[in-house]
Order: structure tokens, then sequence, then C-alpha cells
């Protein structure tokens, strides 16, 4: 376990802004499946504290848009808002359509996410070239919900 976390924690602090948000999204995706295997079991405690982490991460993911003066910029802040707003509902309700619908939608964005980071490291590796931006800062607490959130799942 604590070789897990050593190597998470190194991981983390060489990522690029864009793995960052990538890790984030797996972490936010492991607690919706956690959350709806805890409302299935009619475990109500366990679903409410992962769906409760879940919302820190689509916050922490809204918070770390650097730029909402861009469309793009503007389209994520509109979809991670609509995640915590749904994590948040689920959250109330412990209805489990909302987080399975939540859970799709993160999917999509943990595929996206997931192949921008394989490509840059494909291009970089060829050219030498420094990780994109993508309208992301990087930010320490986003390290440390990356590295106590996948750490769970261990």
């Amino acid at each position: 376990m604590k070789e897990q976390l050593a190597y998470l924690k190194i991981e983390v602090m060489a990522a690029s802004p864009a793995k960052l948000r990538w890790l984030l999204i797996e972490a936010a995706c492991q607690l919706a499946r956690r959350s709806l295997q805890a409302i299935e079991a009619a475990q109500t405690e366990s679903a409410f504290h992962s769906l409760r982490h879940l919302r820190q991460i689509t916050l922490q993911l809204l918070t770390s848009l650097e730029s909402h003066d861009h469309e793009l910029g503007r389209d994520f802040q509109r979809l991670y808002l609509h995640l915590y707003r749904t994590a948040t509902r689920a959250q109330l309700s412990g209805d489990r359509q909302t987080v399975l619908d939540m859970l799709q939608i993160l999917e999509v964005e943990r595929e996206t996410w997931q192949t921008l980071t394989q490509r840059h490291a494909t291009e970089s590796a060829k050219h030498h070239s420094p990780a994109p931006q993508l309208a992301v800062k990087t930010v320490h607490t986003m390290t440390t919900s990356v590295g106590s959130n996948l750490c769970m799942e261990a």
C-alpha cells in the first residue's frame, strides 16, 4: 500500500495538467461505480460518502478551469457544473439512475482525456514538446484530490 501511494504521488507530481485532469476524472468514475454498488446494496451511508467525494472532485474540476473567456472553457464550465449539480442531487436522493447518467458522462470525459494524454505522450516523445496547458491550471489541491481518491481504491 505504501509503495502504491509513493508511486501515485510521484506520478501526480510529474503529470501534465491534462494528465492530472484525467486522473481526477478516473477517480470520479471509480467513485460513481462505488456509489452505484452501495445504492444497489442499500448501503446508504457508503453511497452518501462516495457521492460526497465525487462532488468534491467535480468541484475541483470546475474550479481548476483557467479561462472562461473562450468557448471551450465555458463548455467545460457548463459540463462540470452539471456534474456537480447531478452529484448533489444523487447524494440527496440516493437515486441509482442519476448516478448511472453521471457515470456515462464521466466515462466519455475519461476516455477523451485519456486519449489526449496518450496522444500528447506520443507526440512529445517524437518532438520533445512541453505539455499542453488546455485551459487548466495546475494546483496543489488537485494533486491532493487525485492522490487521496485514487488511493481509496487500493
